[in-house]
């Protein structure tokens, strides 16, 4: 039996994640709600899944403001980087 991937198991065990994550598949263009599960995400030190909701994300072509790509960047070394010593 293969493991159940990190975003179900996300989802399974938190209501308020598993919430998000059905605002995000009803507006998945809302980077408010992406944001919040991306944080989710490096906090639980699930990197592969922070990474997936930036990939994920509809529109490649539009303009996101440079706070929010910093937002980004910042979570996805530093934040990371705090979540594995245990401190984000």
């Amino acid at each position: 039996m293969e493991p159940e991937p990190k975003e179900t198991a996300m989802r399974r065990h938190d209501p308020v994640v598993a919430r998000l994550y059905g605002e995000l598949e009803r507006a998945p263009e809302d980077w408010s709600v992406r944001l919040r599960l991306i944080e989710t995400a490096v906090a639980q030190g699930n990197l592969d899944e922070a990474k997936r909701l930036v990939r994920t994300s509809p529109g490649d072509d539009e303009y996101l403001p440079a706070e929010l790509q910093d937002r980004i960047r910042w979570l996805l070394t530093e934040g990371i980087r705090r979540s594995r010593e245990g401190g984000a």
